[in-house]
């Protein structure tokens, strides 16, 4: 994992068009222009606020983020965005009801990305998530991609596709990736500073 400079994260910003909700760990994925393409998030999103819980104790405001491998290239979002709006969500569903050994490589993908995001928490961030509502620190450490409870379901194919372009296996995230290959849909942009430079 690269740790992004000051100039990756501006881009960051300027690819999702917001300062991003969790911060950017690191990058694993960068474009052939050199844009970063799939970033690292923290997995809890953080505010300054204090609670207090029943018991009278107080505990820092967090809300998981289901994104481990965050996908920030705008035009590889949007190509996966229209093949979700196609159908390809329940097409990859009723595949894995049928195909026994893709469930098992999805369940294995999910138990891995699982891994991944309890591996970015700190002690700190374990503290905070035992002091915070029930059940909160297993859906973060046990949940899988985007954050979904049924290790052999699919719920957003961008996570999916960040996490394979990250260079993990994900048999869902390879068949988004093929099926972008098959339409002709390049992954780079021709742009010769790249989109997400503009303006810099």
């Amino acid at each position: 994992m690269e740790i992004p400079s000051r100039s990756d994260l501006e881009v960051v910003e300027r690819q999702l068009g917001r300062v991003p909700l969790a911060d950017v760990a690191g990058i694993v994925a960068r474009c052939a222009r050199g844009a970063p393409r799939v970033v690292v998030a923290h997995p809890l999103v953080k505010e300054a606020r204090r609670q207090t819980d029943e018991a009278g104790g107080g505990w820092a405001l967090v809300r998981p983020f289901p994104t481990v491998f965050w996908l920030t290239c705008p035009r590889v979002t949007c190509a996966v965005s229209g093949l979700e709006s196609e159908g390809m969500i329940g097409e990859i569903r009723q595949r894995l009801q049928k195909d026994a050994s893709l469930r098992e490589a999805v369940e294995r993908a999910n138990a891995r990305y699982a891994e991944s995001r309890a591996a970015l928490l700190t002690a700190e961030d374990v503290r905070t998530l035992e002091g915070a509502p029930a059940g909160m620190l297993e859906a973060v450490t046990s949940s899988g991609v985007g954050g979904i409870a049924d290790p052999r379901g699919v719920k957003c194919l961008h996570m999916h596709v960040a996490d394979y372009l990250a260079g993990n296996p994900n048999p869902i995230g390879e068949m988004v990736v093929q099926r972008l290959a098959e339409r002709g849909t390049a992954l780079d942009c021709d742009v010769p500073d790249g989109e997400c430079w503009a303006g810099r």
